[in-house]
């Protein structure tokens, strides 16, 4: 599995690099045929100052025979935001496979 980063807002660090890895790896290791997942890290601030500021994931996982899945997380903690990402794409790889599932029976 293929899994490109890119950071924008902030520099993206082998600690952050090797979690969203391991996170996006167990969402996407149970498609065949997947090539690529692409993720996106932001960092940036939602709303007024007073709320804080906000990390954003962005995950586009291309599938083979159909449009690619896609999830957009924010919170504080930007290992928060990679982890309700990945399992935002886990639980559409899993509506993914039963679509593909009911079609070949």
């Amino acid at each position: 599995m293929n899994i490109q980063h890119t950071a924008k807002g902030f520099e993206l660090t082998d600690a952050i690099r090797d979690h969203a890895e391991e996170k996006m790896g167990k969402a996407c290791a149970q498609l065949s045929g997947v090539a690529a997942c692409r993720l996106h890290l932001t960092y940036h601030t939602v709303g007024h100052s007073k709320h804080g500021e906000n990390q954003g994931v962005h995950v586009l996982l291309n599938v083979p025979h159909g449009e690619p899945l896609q999830a957009e997380e924010t919170a504080e903690d930007l290992y928060a935001a990679i982890d309700a990402a990945a399992k935002d794409i886990e639980r559409q790889v899993h509506k993914y496979r039963d679509r593909l599932a009911s079609k070949r029976a």
